[in-house]
C-alpha cells in the first residue's frame, strides 16, 4: 500500500473516528487504514471515514491508533506526507510503525461515486451537457453546491503561469 495524502486530513479523520461509539463501553485500539479507488478510509469505533488521496498502490493495514495519531501530529510542518505499508510496517515522513495485519487485496467500505471534472466542465458553466441517442440532455452535476477550491490551488497553480505543469491553464 503506498499513497500521499494531506496530513491534517489524515489527522482529522483519525480523531474523528477515535471517539468511542455510543453502543460500546470502550474505544478500538487499532484503526483500519485501507487505500483504494483514489480515496483513502479509516475505520475503527463503528465508523468509517474517507478522504481523496493519490493512491499509488492498493492495501490495508491495522495498526494502534493512538501512537499513529500521535505520530501525525509531531510532523506539523509538512502538509502532504507519503504512507507507505507493507506486510511488517507502516512508513511515512521518518517514522516507522509496526502493523498487526495487512493485504494488498482491498475494496472500499462503501460505494460512491466519483465524478471526474475536465476542463470542458468548467466552460459549460452550472450544467453538463451530454449527448444521450441523438438528444442533448442537461443536469446539474451532483453537489455542486458544496464543491470547494481552495484559493492556493487556483493562484498559485491554475492561473500561475511559472507552475510547471499548471502554466498552460495559466495562459
Amino acid at each position: 500500500m503506498k499513497f500521499a495524502i494531506e496530513r491534517a486530513a489524515l489527522v482529522k479523520m483519525l480523531e474523528v473516528i477515535g471517539r468511542k461509539a455510543p453502543s460500546k463501553k470502550w474505544r478500538d485500539k487499532e484503526v483500519r487504514l485501507l487505500a483504494c479507488a483514489p480515496r483513502v478510509f479509516v475505520e475503527a469505533n463503528e465508523s468509517t471515514g474517507g478522504i481523496e488521496a493519490l493512491v499509488f498502490e492498493d492495501g490495508t493495514c491495522f495498526l494502534e491508533h493512538k501512537t499513529f495519531l500521535k505520530l501525525l501530529k509531531m510532523h506539523f510542518p509538512k502538509k502532504n506526507i507519503t504512507v507507505e505499508a507493507d506486510e511488517h510496517k507502516i512508513k511515512f515522513a521518518t517514522t516507522t510503525l509496526p502493523v498487526s495485519r495487512y493485504s494488498r487485496t482491498v475494496t472500499s467500505p462503501g460505494k460512491f461515486k466519483v465524478y471526474p471534472v475536465t476542463d470542458d466542465w468548467l466552460t459549460q458553466s452550472r450544467t453538463e451537457v451530454t449527448q444521450v441517442q441523438g438528444v442533448k440532455t442537461s443536469f446539474k452535476l451532483p453537489n455542486m453546491d458544496k464543491a470547494i477550491v481552495e484559493r492556493e490551488k487556483i493562484l498559485g497553480y491554475l492561473l500561475n503561469p511559472e507552475h510547471r505543469i499548471g502554466a498552460s491553464k495559466a495562459r
